[in-house]
């Protein structure tokens, strides 16, 4: 990777220069910024993005597109993501029960 990769990796987007904006908004550097606490990392491997993942992904980063790993974990432990997760399973349950077809079949 570039030297600009690793001189922006895992700092906050609102701290950069704007040489540095400029060059991960229009480089080819696979970066990207987390929308929940402003860090950057990977975008492939440090990065989980809504509609990418399973379902149970997509419940967890509610209201966010992209957010980096440590803030996925924690948003994994908010009571609305584990109750919502609770409730699509327990449909996915009776579903199965009545012989309707669920997501995991």
């Amino acid at each position: 990777m570039s030297d600009i990769y690793e001189e922006i990796r895992y700092k906050k987007y609102s701290k950069l220069t704007k040489a540095q904006r400029n060059e991960m908004d229009n480089g080819d550097l696979e970066l990207c910024t987390c929308e929940r606490c402003d860090d950057i990392g990977c975008s492939w491997s440090e990065t989980y993005w809504k509609g990418e993942d399973s379902w149970v992904t997509n419940v967890i980063l509610d209201e966010y597109e992209a957010v980096c790993d440590d803030c996925y974990f924690e948003l994994s432990k908010k009571w609305k993501a584990n109750l919502r997760i609770l409730y699509y399973k327990t449909i996915d349950f009776f579903k199965g029960l009545a012989g309707l077809p669920t997501p995991d079949a």
